[in-house]
């Protein structure tokens, strides 16, 4: 095995079944001191005006909980919908409904506005120092850079995600930044 994809296979693999046998006590704790080094990062960037975020799936760190301290702090938000082979994000508030969309994950209503986020909170499976990301393998955050190319794109992570090197291919996008439970790693 020494194809990229076929090497992200086995770490996906690995880390999913990792990150789901986390216990939530741990994962509670961890998620605390992600928010800390999230919300500190954000209070020194005035321009992360609109951030977006994601709804957490098969145990990725809670972006919505982290997302309504942002609303706190006065910031706007916005949510991935999946919209044929890309992202779009529309604006969402803390306490508005959501629906399912593609591959059951919950998204904006239809009648949500559409956002140009500052920043783009991303989820991970896997990651490597080099702010290099294993996603689900559909390519949807690795297109945003060509949609949202101003945006700094941000990931959050436990630190038992990391691997030591990420495999890439042509269209893997690189993150601007990863914060987990220990540190803050950038590009």
């Amino acid at each position: 095995m020494n194809k990229p994809n076929e090497i992200k296979t086995a770490y996906r693999d690995r880390l999913l079944h990792l990150r789901k046998n986390i216990a939530n006590e741990t994962t509670a704790q961890w998620l605390e001191q992600i928010e800390t080094r999230l919300l500190s990062v954000v209070e020194n960037q005035p321009t992360f005006k609109v951030i977006a975020g994601y709804t957490p799936i098969k145990g990725e760190i809670d972006a919505l909980f982290i997302m309504r301290r942002l609303h706190q702090m006065g910031r706007k938000l916005a949510l991935p919908k999946v919209n044929g082979d890309h992202l779009e994000f529309l604006y969402w508030q803390p306490g508005e409904t959501l629906m399912s969309g593609k591959f059951g994950i919950k998204e904006p209503l239809p009648k949500a506005l559409p956002a140009t986020p500052n920043m783009i909170i991303v989820p991970i499976v896997g990651f490597d120092r080099e702010c290099h990301r294993i996603g689900y393998g559909g390519g949807y955050y690795d297109r945003i850079g060509l949609r949202y190319p101003n945006a700094k794109r941000i990931g959050l992570a436990y630190e038992v995600q990391m691997v030591p090197e990420v495999p890439r291919e042509a269209w893997d996008m690189q993150l601007d930044m990863i914060i987990t439970e220990n540190e803050i790693i950038t590009s």
